[in-house]
């Protein structure tokens, strides 16, 4: 059976400006579900994979919201928990290019106050790969949850996907995401940036020269997101003593009418992961893995990505699996 992809961090409600332009200028906003992990559950679970999605949300209409959304999605819910806190907003406008203007409301919301205990109670013995990002390591006690997450995942074998998703408005103290980040990123199998993400963790600017930096810090599998021209991935396909060929290459992405940016990048590597959980041994790690296997994931996710930009919002323009290839 195919293992279960397990998610977790934040989820919230995204207000999508009605109207190209900037949060200024901007009038009405729709409601959409979102939160990164959130998404990249939802879009396993769109695509035919198993996923499930650890969180908490609001005791209030928006926290119900986002529940009966994952659940329609496919996403197991179960460690989807309310409490007695508002569940987290963000607005966003977008500009007609599809590039986005955010602002959070997010002080002391519900998803800030997953606990290492709500960790614990996991089903670990049934989960395949653990994904994470970086915005539940923005605040306490998310923080020490996430960082326990990753840590229990480790030591059990469980392949740990970590999205970098920078977002600095919503560190109270940015300064401290660098050290955090790196902390994560030592620690995880499956990194994936984007193009600002590589410079700021590299300095590099060209994705083989960033990844073979990435790769120096940890993670095996290095997935860039390049926006419209595709996406580069590179792995070192490690043999028992540590040694192996270094396998990359890039993607491009078909020409799509771009309406929506907002959750392109939850869409790759939600993509990514559920051809990765379907086509090897999880456990296996780079040894299991077939290069032309890489081209052929990577590729699969940009068309999911670019498909994803067609459509406003995040989870609801996720497409299905007939969708992608149709």
């Amino acid at each position: 059976m195919t293992p279960w992809i397990v998610t977790l961090g934040e989820s919230l409600i995204d207000f999508v400006a009605d109207e190209p332009g900037s949060l200024v200028s901007v009038g009405g906003f729709r409601k959409a579900a979102g939160g990164a992990p959130a998404n990249v559950a939802a879009c396993v679970a769109r695509l035919g994979g198993r996923s499930a999605f650890v969180g908490k949300r609001g005791n209030d209409a928006f926290g119900e919201f986002l529940e009966a959304t994952l659940r329609q999605a496919g996403v197991d819910t179960r460690w989807f928990t309310p409490i007695q806190a508002p569940t987290g907003l963000a607005f966003v406008a977008l500009d007609h290019a599809g590039q986005r203007d955010f602002v959070f409301y997010r002080h002391h919301a519900a998803d800030t106050q997953l606990a290492a205990a709500d960790v614990d109670g996991l089903p670990w013995g049934e989960i395949g790969i653990l994904h994470v990002g970086s915005v539940s390591l923005a605040v306490d006690p998310a923080r020490t949850a996430t960082l326990h997450a990753v840590d229990v995942a480790r030591r059990r074998g469980i392949p740990v996907s970590f999205d970098v998703n920078w977002r600095p408005a919503l560190w109270p103290d940015p300064a401290q995401a660098h050290g955090l980040i790196l902390d994560v990123l030592s620690h995880c199998d499956i990194l994936k940036v984007n193009e600002e993400e590589l410079r700021w963790l590299t300095g590099q600017t060209h994705p083989a020269d960033g990844a073979d930096a990435l790769h120096q810090m940890g993670p095996w599998l290095v997935l860039i997101t390049l926006g419209a021209e595709g996406a580069w991935y590179s792995c070192r396909m490690l043999d028992a003593g540590g040694e192996g060929d270094l396998i990359r290459g890039h993607v491009p992405a078909p020409r799509v009418p771009t309406v929506d940016t907002t959750g392109a990048g939850d869409a790759f590597i939600g993509a990514f992961l559920t051809r990765f959980a379907g086509g090897v041994p999880v456990s296996g790690g780079p040894r299991a893995l077939r290069p032309e296997q890489l081209a052929d994931w990577t590729t699969f996710a940009v068309r999911v990505a670019a498909l994803t930009t067609t459509r406003r919002g995040a989870i609801p323009a996720l497409p299905s699996l007939d969708e992608v290839e149709g």
